[in-house]
């Protein structure tokens, strides 16, 4: 079947060059409700779309929210560190600079293999509450601990003022004056700079109620399991395919898990229609040979193969709770076609 171009062909990139340009980027995004959110500039919005990656999506304000978690964590990161914020004071400023920030939703396997494979996108996950709890309870032990330093400190230096001679009806009460004229303290000397971000500081509309934490590699491998238990299957065929110069993306409106693009979707049209078949397991699919003519005869009606690729995993993997056991899949496709008889007779 030859390729099916579309009007606008200009300036589309090479599969090879998206991923050359998605490993260059450093992302931030948010593992909220089975979708992972990236708020980013208008620019590199752009890029991943013409990288055939994530769609704009999300309501009102979906950005702005995303933007504020992802500050929130890079804060108490540089706080945790001991690094001093050196763009404090233009922080009012920021806003009227920056351009409004698009939201753009990845799904599960673009976002584990930007991580995975590119190690370009780091993911932020809401803490378990057994974990909030305990940070929350750490820093007000350090509160504690360090406003009463604060108040020995203090009674440190009214002790002198007490004991200086003065005019007379003055000395302790002229101490106490002081203090009443002074007006309350500024924030950053009532108490120190110790915080944690807590669930109940968030607005009750919010979509994304912090706190949240860096995923690494297992722990976002273990929340896209708790999301979809048959992702390990799913993202061993995207990856399959991915790394084999394809552009896949979802087939639901066709009735099976991928689409596959040689270039991007703007460009040309989708040339297969993939079932990913796992070998064994719970999710491997009850296929009959009805469910397998029908969804042939649908994706012949738009123009497009159908592809059966069927996964085998190797006696030895490790089994689906780590990440480790894509490299003990084998990929195996099957391209079916329906066979008429009057096209074939000799």
């Amino acid at each position: 079947m030859a390729r099916l171009y579309k009007r606008r062909r200009q300036g589309v990139l090479a599969p090879g060059q998206m991923l050359q340009l998605l490993s260059e980027l450093r992302l931030v995004a948010l593992l909220e409700r089975a979708c992972v959110w990236v708020a980013v500039d208008p620019g590199t919005a752009e890029l991943l779309d013409r990288c055939c990656t994530g769609q704009k999506d999300g309501g009102p304000g979906t950005a702005d929210e995303v933007t504020a978690a992802v500050a929130a964590w890079t804060e108490a990161q540089a706080q945790g560190q001991g690094q001093a914020s050196d763009q404090a004071e233009q922080a009012p400023q920021e806003p009227q600079r920056r351009r409004q920030p698009v939201a753009v939703r990845l799904s599960l396997e673009e976002a584990f293999f930007l991580k995975y494979t590119l190690g370009c996108l780091e993911v932020l996950g809401a803490l378990p509450q057994a974990q909030h709890a305990q940070q929350t309870q750490q820093a007000q032990q350090a509160l504690e601990e360090a406003g009463g330093a604060a108040q020995q400190e203090l009674a440190g230096t009214e002790a002198p003022i007490e004991d200086t001679p003065g005019p007379p009806g003055r000395g302790a009460d002229a101490h106490a004056d002081a203090n009443a004229s002074a007006g309350p303290q500024p924030p950053h000397e009532q108490q120190p700079a110790v915080a944690v971000a807590s669930g109940s500081d968030w607005p009750p509309h919010c979509q994304f109620p912090g706190p949240h934490a860096a995923l690494g590699e297992q722990a976002l491998w273990d929340a896209c399991r708790s999301v979809r238990s048959s992702f390990p299957t799913s993202y061993a065929g995207y990856h399959h395919l991915k790394c084999k110069g394809w552009l896949p993306r979802s087939g639901l409106l066709y009735g099976v898990d991928y689409v596959l693009y040689q270039l991007h979707p703007t460009a040309v049209h989708s040339e297969f229609g993939v079932m990913v078949v796992p070998g064994s397991g719970p999710h491997r699919p009850d296929l009959g040979w009805l469910d397998v003519q029908i969804t042939n005869r649908l994706i012949n009606q738009v123009a497009k193969r159908l592809l059966l690729l069927h996964l085998h995993e190797l006696p030895n993997s490790p089994g689906h709770s780590t990440p480790e056991c894509l490299n003990f899949f084998t990929a195996e496709e099957r391209l079916f076609k329906r066979w008429v008889p009057s096209s074939t007779r000799v």
